[in-house]
């Protein structure tokens, strides 16, 4: 499974995003996409910067594909404090998607704060040549 990045280009509603990668680039329906925060750290004694890493923020699933961009559905399910997460519980319970803003409320935990530019990552489910044959 190959992957290509690409960017968080617009918020399109509070449980998709766009990015900047369509089907010139091999997005297809169906690919799995993560999107990340980049987390820059620094030395609390010199200041010098050690570098950045990414920390994966969420999982979202591509469900509309342009020639230069992708619309992708979020697929991370929320679990409130205090909900059972046992596997009978799991299965029966409606699921609940996380929601995606711009600007999140403090203590909203359901809600994952977004912006434009940050990193995804989208795993083709196929190789390109695959696609097209």
């Amino acid at each position: 499974m190959s992957e290509i990045n690409a960017k968080l280009a617009a918020l399109v509603d509070d449980s998709r995003i766009a990015i900047n990668a369509g089907s010139n680039k091999g997005v297809a329906e169906g690919d799995e996409v993560v999107l990340f925060r980049t987390v820059e750290v620094t030395d609390p004694d010199t200041g010098e910067s050690l570098g950045s890493v990414d920390v994966r923020k969420l999982a979202l699933e591509i469900e509309l594909v342009r020639e230069k961009m992708s619309v992708a559905i979020v697929t991370d399910i929320f679990v409130g404090d205090n909900e059972p997460t046992d596997f009978m519980s799991t299965l029966l319970k409606p699921k609940r998607r996380k929601r995606v803003a711009f600007n999140v409320p403090r203590g909203d935990k359901r809600t994952v704060q977004v912006v434009v530019g940050e990193r995804a990552v989208v795993h083709l489910s196929q190789e390109q040549g695959e696609r097209s044959a």
